[in-house]
């Protein structure tokens, strides 16, 4: 069967969650990624993807009207699945959907009215200007209104996917968990030596404490290297992979602890088992915030699957996706995030331990098997309910 996947935006970091489902399904399945771009060409880390994708140019109303159309009539496949309640991913596959009648099943990763709170009271706007916000959809495709008119018609979808309860309560409560899966077999840590990984990097002689991801805000970085820094251990390093090293709050943090920073932007993720093999230990530290409420970090599969010793904030949906696997502290707390590093690096039979239940975890929970298991059954219920409801009509 052909599925095609709408990714609201190619050249952002959007478009990891619909490479990795891509991923999974073309194992099965003839797949093919389509959807905008609103930046130039496709995010970095995706862009040598082992399946078709058809980008688009982004633009705003009433200009974006045409491509819409374009890319809801050129879509192939004989199921649809929307990644995130966006309207230039969920809106397209709905009107791909209107102009030819087929499944669809909207997938959800993060809640995505919560990233405009979060921005609009960053910028300290009004309560009335919010609220304005939230009622005018504006030029922009993406914008809050359309975005909180998408979420009001996901009962729409065919069926239902997400990373966490907390997603599914707030989507769709019959959506099947498909976690942030990655290949087990490929991140075998005996493929990926972790002394030779830090010589290749630079890296040798530190002990590397690594994030690595898109460090918004809320993904507490400045906690972790402020962790680091009060350990005042100078070979411990706190290494930044995944962002630009000249990005503000990246060259803030290096400006204000030297010597315990190594920033490193993004890389492809061919490349990601070869960064995170460097790890002594990887550490997740998102904060209590709207934009990680029911967010799971992809990172988390890659560091458990490669057999990392993790630490992570006790936020439950990546807390529930740990599984036990990981080490958990408070989150936004610095002083709870040091005194953890600096037990674990001092007890290598604890490491050991937690390197040990991690790949079990990935392996038996988070591989691409349990993922491409639950996406058969979505596509499963998705035929099923579309057929019933065309026979009903």
């Amino acid at each position: 069967m052909k599925l095609t996947l709408f990714s609201h935006d190619l050249s952002s970091n959007a478009f990891g969650r619909a490479y990795l489902l891509a991923d999974v399904l073309r194992r099965t399945h003839d797949v093919e990624v389509v959807g905008p771009t609103f930046g130039d060409g496709l995010w970095p880390p995706c862009a040598n993807p082992p399946f078709p994708v058809r980008a688009y140019p982004g633009g705003r109303w009433p200009g974006f009207c045409a491509t819409a159309h374009r890319i809801a009539r050129e879509a192939q496949g004989q199921l649809l699945l929307a990644v995130k309640a966006m309207p230039t991913s969920y809106g397209l596959a709905l009107l791909a959907r209107r102009q030819t009648p087929r499944p669809l099943i909207l997938d959800t990763d993060d809640w995505e009215l919560g990233f405009y709170e979060a921005e609009e009271e960053e910028r300290g706007l009004s309560g009335p200007v919010r609220f304005v916000k939230g009622l005018l959809p504006g030029r922009h495709p993406n914008s809050k209104a359309l975005v909180a008119l998408m979420e009001r018609l996901t009962p729409l979808a065919d069926a239902g996917t997400t990373v966490s309860d907390f997603l599914r309560h707030r989507y769709r409560p019959d959506a099947l968990i498909v976690p942030h899966a990655r290949d087990t077999d490929a991140l075998d840590p005996a493929r990926f030596p972790p002394d030779e990984a830090r010589r290749r990097l630079g890296l040798d002689g530190l002990t590397v404490v690594m994030f690595l991801g898109t460090a918004h805000p809320h993904k507490g970085v400045e906690d972790l290297v402020e962790a680091v820094a009060s350990l005042a251990r100078p070979a411990t390093t706190a290494v930044l992979v995944g962002t630009p090293p000249e990005a503000p709050l990246i060259a803030g943090l290096a400006a204000r602890h030297p010597g315990f920073v190594r920033a490193f932007g993004p890389v492809p993720f061919s490349e990601l088992p070869a960064w995170l093999a460097a790890a002594h230990v990887v550490v997740l530290p998102q904060r209590q915030d709207v934009r990680a409420a029911g967010q799971v970090p992809a990172k988390l599969t890659d560091a458990l699957a490669l057999a990392k010793p993790v630490i992570l904030t006790d936020l439950p949906p990546q807390v529930d996706a740990a599984g036990g696997a990981a080490v958990v502290v408070p989150p936004g707390d610095p002083r709870a995030l040091a005194a953890a590093l600096a037990a674990l690096l001092d007890d290598p039979a604890r490491q050991a331990t937690l390197a040990a239940a991690a790949r079990h975890r990935a392996v038996h929970h988070l591989g691409y098997g349990p993922a491409a298991r639950a996406l058969d059954e979505a596509s499963a219920l998705a035929l099923e309910h579309f057929s019933a409801t065309r026979r009903s009509r």
